[in-house]
């Protein structure tokens, strides 16, 4: 990857998968508080575009969408989900020490900074990140990101209705931001840009 190109995905493709994660946590607190279910109006630049009986047709795809740019990031950064439903490093090529992947994928190690290319995240440093809940809760949760698409994309299911799902899904919409943030951004010594969605209400319709 050249540096106008790193600097491509830096400034646009990760901002915006980025934003589609947090838009994510929005949309949970709204299906487990109930508002979901009540009327929307969907306004653009002050005008009226659309409207619908019922605020999932909005909810609903922007958390299944969030859900897929988790699993994306998360494999970005270096960790899957193994055959026995737990966190494993995704793998490199042995032979010569470049990722394996395809030849159109992304990953972090394909970040330099002055020559030197960044390193993956193991599941471990994940795992102990502080400020987000327990061990176990962030274990549940990035688990919960990764294995949810697959089902939620391939059969028609009401597994992201639960409210463990979707607890698990909120925390990832704080996590992941912040892992990409650290260890990309951080790393690259590179500024984060804007990103996110911001909340308009009062909190007690919440």
């Amino acid at each position: 990857m050249d540096e106008e190109q790193q600097r491509e995905f830096l400034d646009n493709h990760i901002p915006y998968r980025i934003t589609a994660v947090d838009f994510m946590g929005h949309a949970c607190d709204l299906v487990t508080s109930g508002r979901a279910d009540r009327p929307a109006v969907v306004v653009i630049d002050g005008q009226k575009e659309l409207e619908a009986s019922k605020c999932r047709f909005l909810t609903n795809p922007v958390i299944e969408t969030g859900a897929i740019f988790c699993r994306v990031l998360l494999e970005f950064l270096g960790v899957k989900l193994g055959k026995d439903m737990q966190l494993v490093s995704r793998c490199s090529n042995k032979k010569n020490g470049e990722p394996n992947k395809k030849n159109d994928d992304v990953f972090i190690e394909d970040f330099r900074l002055n020559g030197c290319p960044l390193t993956r995240v193991s599941p471990e440093t994940i795992l102990s990140t502080r400020g987000f809940g327990s061990e176990e809760a962030i274990k549940r949760a990035c688990i919960t990101a990764i294995h949810v698409p697959n089902k939620a994309v391939a059969h028609l299911t009401s597994g992201l209705e639960e409210r463990d799902t979707l607890e698990d899904l909120r925390l990832c919409s704080k996590l992941i931001p912040y892992l990409v943030a650290k260890h990309l951004y951080e790393a690259l010594e590179y500024p984060v840009p804007p990103y996110g969605v911001k909340r308009i209400g009062n909190d007690n319709q919440r």
